[in-house]
């Protein structure tokens, strides 16, 4: 990280008026480490680095920043995590919640003020996929590169292609072309998620799943508390229903419920698009 951080806050001194330069990226920073996960030990890789990112005639346009835990299987499943935003580094999801350290916060309360620490993550996905963290760019260690057009790393597009073209190359350098791939985004990352795993299909890389969190597919339905706009309507919390009724079922809290849940899903959306609805539209 050091390095990485001397690399973000040294100047860069331009060859010519129009012509900024950079130097390349520093090595990638590497450490090893162990953890115990499900009374199983995993010895893995932690490593941090910058991958440069380039526009159609192969000039730089951005570095992304990333952190990645591995163990060290070539065909093991590896998941590439990111928050939304957009704008967010991807901290949230690593020191928050899945990365083999976390920060140690309170349960369910207010978390006390500094000093924090870091603690072992019994809820990290390491022992089921190797993790590879990012972070957009402009966000966390990454930078638009000196010179460069923001507006051809902004946008929609761009970032889909700007997370694509980071994810080719994260596979090709460290040669995991042969495992299975995941994407995991929250927030504006699942609506990036659905458009990046397009983009990759089309390029030739092969997508096994995906895993959208705080989901925010059609932003049309959103609250206007939280996103501003005008009167918004029932439809959201009719769509909502069953992804909570879901989770409900998932943790055994709703009595009498049917084994299977398909059925209880089929039953709850039945009830969410017919008498739910209806009592919506006629309540204050």
């Amino acid at each position: 990280l050091l390095a990485v951080a001397l690399y973000a806050a040294a100047p860069h001194h331009a060859t010519g008026p129009q012509a900024p330069s950079i130097s390349l990226p520093p090595p990638d920073a590497v450490t090893h480490h162990s953890i115990t996960l499900d009374g199983r030990n995993i010895a893995y890789t932690a490593r941090t680095g910058l991958i440069v990112l380039r526009d159609p005639d192969n000039k730089p346009l951005a570095t992304m920043f990333y952190t990645a835990f591995t163990t060290g299987g070539a065909a093991r499943p590896v998941t590439f995590f990111y928050n939304g935003g957009p704008g967010s580094a991807t901290i949230w999801l690593r020191m928050g919640s899945f990365a083999p350290m976390r920060v140690d916060v309170s349960n369910g309360g207010m978390t006390p003020p500094a000093p924090y620490r870091l603690v072992e993550n019994r809820y990290s996905l390491l022992d089921e996929t190797d993790l590879v963290f990012v972070d957009m760019p402009a966000s966390g260690y990454g930078r638009i590169w000196p010179g460069a057009d923001a507006k051809k790393v902004f946008g929609t597009d761009n970032d889909v292609q700007m997370f694509a073209q980071f994810v080719e190359s994260y596979l090709t350098r460290f040669g995991r072309w042969n495992s299975p791939h995941f994407l995991y985004g929250e927030s504006y990352g699942t609506p990036r998620t659905a458009m990046l795993a397009a983009a990759l299909e089309r390029d030739g890389v092969s997508v096994n799943g995906a895993v959208l969190q705080s989901a925010i597919l059609n932003e049309g339905l959103a609250s206007p508390q939280i996103y501003g706009g005008g009167d918004t309507t029932d439809w959201q919390y009719v769509f909502d229903l069953p992804s909570e009724a879901a989770g409900a079922w998932y943790y055994h809290m709703v009595p009498g419920a049917p084994r299977s849940l398909a059925a209880y899903m089929a039953e709850v959306e039945h009830f969410a698009m017919t008498r739910y609805r209806q009592a919506l539209l006629e309540g204050d």
